[in-house]
């Protein structure tokens, strides 16, 4: 089978580290071909099962799959090449992101569209890889976050001779009196403790009552 540079290029755009295989769906009969990647793409041994129409829409939600339809129709109708990110079950259950790339090859007596063919690539563990470092990126902010506003609660509970509940009282209540994040306000607080060390009284009363700025 060929196809033309411009599916090629997308899919290889992706990078080789993705699997990626090759599809064609002959129109005039809805016959389909995979390559052994795209067998595994959907969970299966290459040649295990014969991939129709059929097997392909089991294996993706209606909603997903009636707009991947229109996408082709639109493709057949306009000749333009497409592209479809969503997501399958494979064979195995697990739910998997994939990408398909493809054009519309017409017939070269009439003209009509004669198949539609290209790739089909799985961005599974891109995704989740990515979702695994916003989570971390989340939980280290939560953390350094945390540790902030608890230097500051100590600052203030040294300072004024209060508990750390009473100090971070004071500060929740200076953040929404100053409609800045706790967190903000706490870093300003360590900052100004450790610049004025002793003196700093004068300076967190400022902070901590005015309303015109975040100025340590």
């Amino acid at each position: 089978m060929t196809t033309q540079p411009t599916a090629t290029a997308r899919a290889g755009a992706l990078g080789p580290h993705f699997l990626t295989g090759q599809f064609r769906c002959e129109l005039h009969d809805e016959s389909w071909w995979w390559s052994d990647e795209a067998y595994l793409i959907y969970g299966f041994a290459p040649g295990e099962v014969v991939p129709t129409t059929a097997l392909i829409v089991a294996h993706n939600r209606p909603d997903e799959w009636n707009r991947a339809r229109r996408i082709v129709v639109a493709a057949c109708r306009n000749g333009t090449p497409f592209t479809s990110t969503h997501s399958i079950m494979d064979a195995a259950g697990q739910e998997r992101t994939v990408v398909a790339v493809g054009q519309v090859v017409r017939d070269a007596t009439s003209g009509r569209p004669a198949r539609v063919q290209g790739y089909i690539t799985d961005l599974t563990d891109e995704i989740r890889g990515r979702a695994r470092v916003e989570a971390t990126h989340q939980i280290r902010s939560a953390v350094e976050g945390r540790e902030i506003i608890d230097r500051a609660k100590g600052v203030l509970a040294l300072v004024y001779g209060m508990s750390a509940d009473e100090a971070f009282g004071l500060l929740r209540g200076a953040s929404n009196d100053r409609n800045v994040k706790v967190r903000d306000l706490a870093h300003l607080i360590v900052a100004t403790a450790t610049k004025h060390g002793v003196e700093s009284r004068d300076t967190l009363d400022d902070l901590l009552s005015r309303r015109d700025g975040l100025t340590a």
